[in-house]
């Protein structure tokens, strides 16, 4: 894991990370920081290791770190998504990962929002299908104060705990 330990001791994903705590400190809806970050490497881990996909640690740790990172910018023109999908490449690649990686993660970044996915992330390539599903079972829809005015729609909100 050492290259994730140099994304997460990296000056611009620091800063970044930040920014999106100070952004979101009073929102009222899921909150896209750290804690959420991490959720989503841990189900994505658990998915890949109970289903064989046989994907990396670093790949998944990775790929849930940065997934949000683009929405500590006011880009709006490219959407969070796509944001992220840029800002990762530029760290991917100071942090030594090879040009295969890079691609592999910036591909399920961009695409982890779920644009052309079905609900289950069905549809997309298996390493974004995977980042996909992790990013909306980190979801406690079941316990969350905003669900009535969440504009999920309510069959994608995650009502029981599930793998």
């Amino acid at each position: 894991m050492n290259r994730v330990n140099e994304i997460i001791s990296d000056p611009e994903f620091k800063s970044r990370a930040c920014a999106i705590e100070d952004r979101e400190r009073n929102r009222f809806f899921c909150k896209h920081g750290i804690s959420h970050s991490l959720d989503v490497a841990r189900i994505a881990f658990i998915l890949n290791a109970n289903e064989a996909l046989g994907f990396d640690k670093e790949s998944i740790y990775a790929a849930a770190l940065l997934h949000d990172i683009g929405r500590s910018s006011s880009d709006a023109d490219l959407g969070h998504a796509k944001t992220s999908a840029a800002v990762a490449s530029g760290l991917l690649r100071r942090c030594g990962y090879a040009q295969d990686e890079i691609s592999l993660i910036v591909e399920a970044i961009g695409l982890h929002s779920g644009t052309g996915a079905s609900p289950s992330g069905g549809g997309l390539p298996p390493f974004s299908e995977l980042i996909f599903r992790a990013d909306k079972l980190s979801r406690a829809c079941f316990l969350c104060p905003a669900q009535a005015e969440c504009d999920w729609p309510y069959e994608r909100k995650n009502k029981e705990l599930s793998l």
